[in-house]
């Protein structure tokens, strides 16, 4: 089952000493229009409740598991503080059509790159963007064509949390610009592999189950549009004034563009909790016995001790982005794909495919 959280994400990307700054007059820096723009995108913490609808905010209330019982409401587990927190973010512009690379943003607290602003449940984010990036989608006469396989609108990827792994397979240089082919596809193929020893060794990965650092991804597709025409992208190049990929935007020609809708993502792992669920002292459960229908109270022949139990993991990788088949028998062919929760709402349909499927 798949814990899935709503999160609203703000992000800010900081200017490289190459490029030019200067005051914009509303609060915000402007960069070079030959360099960079700003986007920025929200995305919602759930309502607590088994049907995401949206609405306010109402989180599952649990308890650690050295406080006794949990108390999670209706079976839904929206999860702790630590398992939502956001502290460095992927933003990926994607072709609609193949999920081609387009151009992508980062923000990483720690290295106080950027920042992320929470407001109530939302978190809004803004990044800084290569518009030489843009520039290459566009193409020489600066125009997106709607009709040729929808280039006005893009996918949005967010990833929450990324490993170091993931962020230098985008090769991003100095200026922010990624160093991946044009359009290339690869980079939503990458697959994420944890390794670690049974001594409590690190090696690979282990950030994406650590507290305050959870991995998180795509829940659903987040098609946007653009705007038609490069050179309306001068109007965003204020952090103050970002084109905003979770709401309305009017261009300098008088467009207007809405792309209403916050960007829902979903944790990549996991927490257990389990505590003793005997009715007898010590672990102690009854496995065998028999009652006669004139005994009162039956006879014991078996009890059953648990002295530890541990989770067994069949795989230690899995893909960042989730893969589906819609074949009723999930061998079939897996591809990326992010249909609205619940994703096994049918029974023909929308299998998750795992990285180790065929030996499985």
């Amino acid at each position: 089952m798949y814990l899935t959280v709503l999160i609203a994400m703000g992000m800010v990307m900081g200017c490289s000493e190459k490029e030019i700054v200067s005051d914009a007059g509303d609060g915000g820096s402007v960069v070079n229009p030959a360099d960079g723009v700003y986007i920025s995108v929200s995305v919602q913490l759930p309502d607590g409740g088994p049907s995401m609808n949206g609405g306010p905010s109402a989180r599952s209330n649990t308890t650690e598991p050295n406080e006794g019982n949990s108390a999670s409401n209706d079976g839904t587990e929206v999860g702790k503080d630590y398992e939502n927190k956001v502290s460095k973010m992927l933003i990926v512009l994607a072709r609609n059509s193949g999920n081609g690379f387009i151009v992508a943003g980062t923000v990483d607290n720690a290295k106080d790159n950027g920042s992320l602003e929470t407001a109530g449940s939302t978190v809004h984010a803004t990044a800084k963007i290569s518009k030489t990036a843009l520039a290459n989608y566009y193409g020489s006469d600066g125009r997106l064509d709607p009709s040729a396989l929808n280039e006005d609108k893009v996918n949005v990827f967010v990833v929450c949390n990324y490993t170091d792994e993931l962020i230098n397979s985008f090769k991003f240089d100095g200026n922010g610009i990624s160093g991946l082919g044009k359009f290339s596809e690869e980079w939503i193929d990458q697959i994420c592999s944890v390794t670690e020893d049974n001594y409590g060794n690190t090696y690979d990965n282990v950030s994406v189950w650590q507290k305050d650092n959870m991995l998180m991804t795509n829940a659903s597709v987040a098609p946007k549009r653009l705007p038609l025409n490069l050179s309306e992208w001068d109007d965003f190049s204020s952090s103050a004034k970002p084109f905003n990929l979770s709401g309305a935007n009017a261009t300098a020609n008088g467009e207007m563009i809405d792309n209403n809708g916050s960007i829902r993502v979903e944790r990549s792992v996991a927490r257990f909790d389990f505590k003793d669920g005997s009715k007898l002292t010590g672990n102690r459960y009854h496995a065998v016995y028999v009652k006669g229908e004139s005994e009162p109270e039956p006879t014991y022949y078996v009890d059953i001790v648990l002295n530890r139990m541990a989770l067994v993991n069949m795989s230690n990788k899995f893909y960042y982005f989730r893969r589906v088949t819609d074949a009723e028998n999930p061998s079939g062919e897996p591809k990326v794909g992010y249909p609205e929760l619940p994703w096994l709402e049918n029974q023909n349909g929308n299998y998750v495919v795992d990285v180790d499927y065929d030996n499985k």
